[in-house]
């Protein structure tokens, strides 16, 4: 009988003992994370190239979200200087000796190849651009038209100096070229004909030059600056800098600007002047600078190339093409005078052994030196 209680002790004991065992598992496996708790690695996200709302995706499917540090207290400084500068004539300045002012943490790889595009603001304006470029996020298939119409769109064919064009171009702040990003409402602005061809595109295609030849990186940034509530853009800030190693580099602003039209930058309406105005302000504007025109310079060997310099009336200019073996020695790259316009124009062909590189081209007019780069593919 005392053996058969002690059995029934120690079976409630072993009893006890399994159940308080299994409680603790219990309270171990449904145990969870706070609510508010968030992922430690980044993803990648889908862009919506179509969609309008600043809600839409900041990245495409090859890069992932990344954060700048380029929005300190100087930058937005110098943002509203740039936007109350006034256009005198020459249309591309550089800034800060033309070095960036990307800090450490901006030009880091540790993220690979990216690139980001701000949310629209209140007004639907596009922002800031920012990307780690390499060749590996260059597309392969070819541009579609564009059908997005960004703020201050309201476009028209203008005649000036007898040649019709259409006044604005839909502008990509990083040009397909680059990343393919194409109908992206983030990543297009209103801008002027002479400010997407030639000026952001000789930027545009320096650094794709560059990729393409070095399989380097590049941090590259566009920003279009407004004035106020203005629906167009008086500019762009275009930077950019090769990262290993130090063969690129520029720091620009680039005025949205066009010849012989004025326009209204709060809804993007325009006018074109009288000849006698139009006259009057490149007479003006240009008593002591100089600006390239027009230019063809993304040739291939054998190719013509041509660049044209809009400056003051009967002034004469020179141009020097230097490639590898030194200046060239070309039909076409005599010294010439600027017509009653102000027009001086050189056409040259590129030698058919001319190497695939970019070679500078140093143009002098009216006592101002212009430097553009000729890219040989």
């Amino acid at each position: 009988m005392k053996s058969f209680k002690l059995r029934k002790i120690s079976f409630a004991l072993l009893f006890a003992l399994m159940f308080s065992t299994v409680s603790a598992c219990s309270n171990v496996s449904t145990q969870s994370k706070p609510a508010d708790q968030k992922a430690d690695t980044p993803t990648s996200v889908k862009s919506d190239n179509t969609q309008s709302s600043s809600k839409s995706s900041n990245s495409n499917p090859k890069s992932t979200t990344n954060n700048s540090s380029t929005n300190s207290s100087s930058a937005q400084t110098q943002y509203k200087t740039l936007a109350n500068l006034e256009f005198k004539g020459k249309q591309v300045i550089e800034l800060n000796n033309n070095h960036v002012t990307f800090s450490k943490n901006d030009l880091s790889l540790s993220k690979g190849s990216w690139q980001l595009f701000s949310n629209l603001d209140s007004l639907n304006r596009v922002g800031a651009a920012n990307a780690m470029l390499s060749k590996s996020l260059m597309p392969t298939e070819e541009r579609e038209p564009l059908h997005v119409d960004p703020t201050g769109w309201k476009n028209k064919k203008v005649t000036v100096n007898g040649e019709t064009e259409w006044l604005y171009n839909r502008c990509h702040l990083i040009g397909f070229q680059l990343t393919g990003q194409n109908n992206n409402i983030k990543n297009l602005m209103t801008g002027t004909r002479s400010l997407n061809d030639p000026d952001m595109l000789d930027y545009e295609n320096k650094v794709a030059s560059y990729l393409k030849t070095t399989n380097h990186h590049v941090r590259y940034q566009v920003e279009p600056v407004f004035r106020g509530n203005e629906l167009v853009a008086r500019g762009v800030h275009m930077q950019g800098k090769s990262i290993e190693d130090n063969n690129l580099e520029f720091n620009v602003y680039i005025f949205n600007v066009e010849q012989g039209v004025t326009i209204n930058y709060v809804d993007g309406s325009s006018t074109v002047q009288s000849a006698a105005a139009a006259n009057k302000n490149t007479n003006s504007s240009n008593s002591n600078t100089a600006s390239i025109s027009a230019s063809t310079l993304t040739v291939n060997p054998g190719d013509k190339s041509t660049v044209t310099v809009k400056t003051k009336p009967n002034v004469q200019g020179t141009i020097e093409v230097d490639y590898a073996s030194g200046p060239s020695h070309a039909e076409g790259l005599e010294p010439k005078t600027s017509d009653s316009n102000g027009n001086i124009s050189w056409t040259w062909e590129v030698g058919t052994r001319t190497k695939p590189g970019t070679y500078d081209v140093i143009i002098n007019v009216n006592g101002q030196t212009i430097k553009k780069q000729l890219i040989v593919k």
